[in-house]
């Protein structure tokens, strides 16, 4: 187990492509510049990246971006 305090953890149900249950984990560890945004994929797989402020709100960017509609 990493060391750092946990502050925030929220969690999402998902489905894998195959259509299996997956658990998306949301938490975030640490406080001040040393804070890192954590994100586990718990399905048939369990991964885990660790992100820094700038890294997350990326990724954020990335998954809104993701789910706009196309310009037509």
């Amino acid at each position: 187990m990493h060391s750092d305090e946990e502050t925030f953890r929220r969690t999402m149900e998902a489905h894998t492509v195959d259509g299996e249950p997956h658990t998306v984990i949301v938490l975030r560890r640490g406080m001040g510049n040393k804070a890192r945004v954590w994100l586990t994929l718990n399905g048939a797989l369990k991964t885990t990246v660790c992100m820094t402020n700038r890294e997350a709100t990326q990724l954020a960017k990335l998954l809104d971006e993701a789910q706009q509609l196309p310009a037509r």
